[in-house]
């Protein structure tokens, strides 16, 4: 994890979680959480997991990833994992009505809205 912390300014608690709530993907070794490198910078700098991207709007994970496939948002998907543009996916969902609450508020502290 000490190259993790370097990598992304994160504290090892905050890491801690992203793993243990499959925010993005990692594996515990002797106690340790190793993460892909790729998918995490990618969570860095806006891009969120398929989980993430359901918990934003009111879209099921399958439908999150047939997005993707169709591009209708934008993703990658980097060693079998779908990664969303966050603010590729607030728009098109805003377009459509589709935020939940949480995604309410990303697109708010995104807009810098507080109305």
């Amino acid at each position: 994890m000490p190259h993790a912390i370097d990598l992304t300014g994160y504290g090892s608690t905050y890491l801690t979680k992203l793993a243990q709530e499959s925010i993005v993907p990692a594996r515990q070794i002797n106690g340790v959480w190793y993460f892909e490198t790729s998918i995490l910078l990618a969570h860095v700098q806006g891009w969120v997991t398929t989980r993430e991207a359901s918990e934003l709007t009111d879209y099921t994970i399958q439908h999150i990833r047939w997005l993707a496939r169709q591009g209708l948002v934008r993703a990658h998907k980097i060693h079998g994992e779908w990664l969303i543009q966050r603010a590729s996916l607030l728009a098109y969902c805003a377009r459509r009505g589709r935020l939940s609450e949480a995604g309410h508020r990303v697109a708010q502290d995104i807009s810098g809205d507080k109305g």
